[in-house]
């Protein structure tokens, strides 16, 4: 040591002190452009090695702020979309990372963000990170149907593109109509591309049915053997049965009703045999014969409908039949119109039906009962009041009744809680249907006041106990408002009245 030069010695600590004071972290030397002098073997002490004023360290030599190194950190999505970059990062930084990315689903899979493709670390370097995301199968569901909507078959966890395994072919049951035959499915059947039902397809072949005419002794009439379900039967002609010794016959019918095609089906002739016609009278009850038949039921004669039970005697007065009220005269014929029994009036439909209910008659409403007695007065019919005159006619419009006022519509219902405009203004029937008059009422929309005639004040200034208001062209007390007459403007407050003031 005592063989360096005095002045190496003062370069070698003044070499040493700017390491010390500009570089205290040796770990972060990275961070710097740092050149430090040496000095070596051949630094000794010669007389051409010593260090001259130009050898030592001056202030420009300083490592300053602006010899940092940056670094650029980068975070990827799976598709190399840009997520963050930073590009000012210095050497040992803390990486920021950004919130966990998404990848969006496909049809095969769903994705879960799983991490990054390395470890997130302090910053020694340039650096790229990308997102990396687990992969989760998607099942879909597909179900085989059988054509009424039966479940032939169902598999839950199917995934994109598998094969689907298809059940075995299905039947459909013959109908009256048809037997039926598998075709295939509503649509093709392919690789699995989402969740889809397949149904059934049946090919349709009709039955044939045999449909035959007999005459009354097994003579067959017509014979049909390629009928099918629902086709409309053809009727022979009619036939005919030969006179024997005590009867003629005419032709009444086949033995059941001709309907549409359902089945094989066989129809016989029937007849009726004609003996005497026309009345008699057994056991002192009346009779009619027809065509050979004591006739029961309904019959039209001579101009009339009579009814005969089921012993073919002729009914006369209140006959219920088939759950409906008639009336027979005396006579035994059918009673029509208004008929005035015991005191009270019916009215009986141009068939016979008694009326019941509402029934429109000579172009006006009337009410039965269910009895069949007409109504009159006040009618509180399904939650809806009316009004019948001592005639029985449904009131419509205005009517005086009990010295009040109400308004029926044209159906007849009565009026209540409610305006009514004519003519002349508006008019407010109240709750029970009473026209009001000489009150105050108020509606949804304010306050407005009818006078002794009932109908709605308008223009015009009213007073009360409390003061004087004004209503408007529509009825309606102005509240809040300024109102101009004949004197000058006046304020009308939020009650509705004057403050007594012109303005």
């Amino acid at each position: 040591m005592n063989r360096i030069n005095k002045r190496v010695f003062s370069l070698v600590l003044a070499t040493v002190f700017v390491v010390s004071c500009f570089a205290p972290n040796v770990g972060a030397l990275a961070d710097y452009k740092v050149s430090p002098y040496y000095v070596t073997g051949s630094d000794y002490t010669t007389g051409s090695d010593y260090i001259t004023g130009s050898d030592y360290i001056t202030d420009s030599d300083y490592v300053t702020g602006s010899d940092y190194i940056n670094y650029t950190v980068i975070f990827k999505n799976w598709d190399g979309t840009e997520l963050s970059k930073k590009i000012d990062y210095r050497y040992g930084d803390t990486v920021t990372v950004p919130s966990n990315p998404t990848k969006p689903a496909d049809k095969k899979y769903t994705y879960t963000f799983a991490g990054w493709d390395k470890e997130v670390t302090a910053v020694t370097g340039d650096i790229t990170y990308t997102a990396v995301f687990r992969a989760t199968y998607i099942n879909y569901t597909v179900v085989f149907n059988n054509w009424d909507g039966t479940e032939l078959s169902k598999k839950t966890d199917y995934h994109y593109g598998d094969t689907v395994t298809i059940p075995s072919n299905p039947t459909r049951p013959a109908d009256k109509k048809y037997t039926y035959t598998f075709a295939g499915w509503d649509k093709e059947v392919v690789a699995v591309t989402g969740n889809t039902t397949y149904t059934a397809v049946f090919d349709e072949f009709y039955i044939n049915y045999t449909v035959v005419f007999n005459n009354w002794d097994g003579t067959e009439l017509s014979k049909k053997t390629d009928y099918h379900y629902g086709d409309t039967v053809s009727v022979p002609s009619y036939p005919t049965k030969p006179a024997d010794e005590l009867y003629t016959y005419t032709f009444a019918g086949w033995d059941k009703e001709i309907v549409t095609v359902e089945a094989d089906a066989s129809y016989t002739a029937t007849y009726n045999s004609i003996h005497k016609d026309g009345w008699f009278q057994e056991n002192n009850n009346w009779v009619y014969y027809k065509s050979g038949e004591k006739v029961v039921g309904w019959a039209y004669i001579g101009n009339n409908y009579y009814y005969f039970n089921s012993n073919g005697i002729m009914q006369t007065g209140w006959q219920s039949i088939n759950g409906t009220w008639y009336y027979m005269y005396s006579s035994g014929g059918m009673a029509t119109g208004w008929q005035f029994i015991n005191n009270t009036w019916y009215y009986m439909h141009s068939d016979g039906q008694m009326a019941t209910g509402w029934a429109y008659i000579g172009n006006t409403y009337y009410y039965f009962n269910n009895d069949g007695a007409m109504q009159t007065g006040w009618q509180f019919i399904n939650n809806t009041w009316y009004y019948m005159l001592p005639g029985g006619q449904m009131s419509t419009g205005w009517q005086n009744i009990n010295n009040h006022w109400y308004y029926f519509e044209n159906s007849g219902i009565m009026v209540s809680n409610a305006w009514r405009q004519d003519s002349n203004g508006w008019i407010y029937l109240d709750e029970s249907g009473i026209m009001v008059t000489n009150k105050w009422i108020r509606d949804s929309v304010g306050w407005c006041y009818v006078g002794s005639d009932g109908y709605c004040i308008t223009n015009a200034w009213m007073s009360d106990s409390y003061g004087w208001c004004y209503l408007d062209a529509e009825g309606r007390m102005v509240t809040n408002n300024w109102v101009k007459d004949s004197y000058g403007w006046c304020w009308l407050d939020a009650n509705g009245y004057w403050d007594g003031i012109y303005y």
